[in-house]
């Protein structure tokens, strides 16, 4: 081959190469929905399960962490910004270790009994209720009665302050004056947003806000708030410019095609067999392309996985079902341990070399 082909060859593929570039920065859609990973729910279970990563509490929580030159400040600061979310239609729940049971979830009421052990040893009649009651008297008497007070005209038996007391981890974060704080000395808040996890302008817009409602604390100014949570990591990435995350994609994809390559290349695979160029021009389009082969109901393969199949499998029909290739077995891919040297094996006919 002449310089002059050679170089016209590069060229070529250059060309090809914007052009795919081109395309894929057009047809791209990045998401940040982690479902999107996970194979499709096939019973109500795994619907459920699936619904919850993408909108149950865990994916809308967001972690705070509020650092100041005195505890003090971070109780004042934590405290004031709870105050600030809680009037915020973005938030539905704002907790920092203050013990108000009146913000305890209404919606537990109607499943109380349903997830307390409590009548599995006892049964909900006339005397048990009359006993609880008379219980209840006694508290109303107690320092802390009015602590109490909102919850007994709904729950009088108290079941939802035994599910939080049962919910509440063996190793909660240090009270300072009613706030919790972390080992390091910050204090610690956990804000559940409205929005679902993975709706990314939804989570921006609360983030926002979380940050326009510290700022306006009078303390503020020698204070630092730290987030973290799925709504944040998923608020960051939708920041990210679609170019940016565009050329990382088709770089990444093209990693994977290139490493797949020297593999071969290292091998010495015989690019000049047509029968090798087929399968593994196969293999490399399922590998990186996203090719999903559906088998069952159940059962997907895609990506890798696919590729990686079609050329072993591919390999071995041709060569064990196909007509004698023997001056076209190329080392690498059949048995290197039979004494092949590392470099490809060519066709014996003389016209071809």
């Amino acid at each position: 081959m002449t310089g002059t082909r050679r170089a016209g060859l590069i060229a070529l593929w250059l060309v090809a190469l914007a052009v795919l570039a081109f395309g894929v920065s057009r047809a791209l859609v990045v998401g940040n929905d982690l479902r999107s990973f996970m194979p499709p729910a096939q019973t109500a279970d795994q619907r459920l399960l699936l619904d919850q990563i993408g909108e149950g509490p865990a994916a809308r929580l967001l972690l705070l962490a509020i650092s100041a030159p005195a505890p003090e400040s971070s109780v004042a600061l934590s405290q004031e910004l709870a105050a600030a979310l809680r009037g915020d239609a973005r938030f539905s729940d704002v907790l920092n270790g203050d013990a108000d049971l009146s913000t305890l979830d209404p919606q537990w009421l109607p499943y109380r009994y349903l997830l307390v052990p409590t009548f599995d040893r006892a049964t909900l009649d006339a005397d048990y209720l009359r006993s609880q009651l008379e219980q209840r008297l006694q508290d109303l008497g107690s320092p802390g009665a009015e602590l109490l007070k909102p919850l007994l005209p709904r729950d009088p038996t108290l079941e939802t302050l035994a599910l939080a007391q049962r919910w509440t981890p063996a190793h909660a974060p240090a009270l300072r004056d009613g706030v919790w704080f972390s080992p390091r000395g910050e204090a610690l808040l956990l804000v559940q947003t409205r929005a679902a996890g993975f709706d990314p302008s939804a989570q921006s817009a609360a983030i926002d806000a979380l940050r326009a409602a510290f700022s306006r604390l009078p303390a503020a100014g020698d204070a630092h708030l730290e987030i973290s949570g799925p709504g944040y990591f998923g608020a960051i990435v939708s920041a990210t410019p679609g170019g940016v995350l565009g050329g990382i994609t088709v770089i990444l994809y093209g990693m994977i095609g290139l490493v797949g390559a020297k593999i071969w290349v290292e091998n010495g695979v015989d690019f000049g067999d047509p029968v090798n160029l087929v399968g593994l021009a196969g293999g490399l389009i399922a590998g990186i392309g996203g090719v999903t082969m559906t088998i069952t109901s159940n059962l997907e393969l895609g990506g890798i996985a696919l590729g990686t199949i079609l050329v072993i499998v591919y390999f071995h029909l041709v060569n064990n079902l196909g007509p004698n290739r023997t001056h076209h077995t190329t080392p690498a891919l059949s048995h290197p341990e039979d004494g092949a040297g590392p470099g490809p094996t060519h066709r014996s006919e003389p016209d071809q070399e």
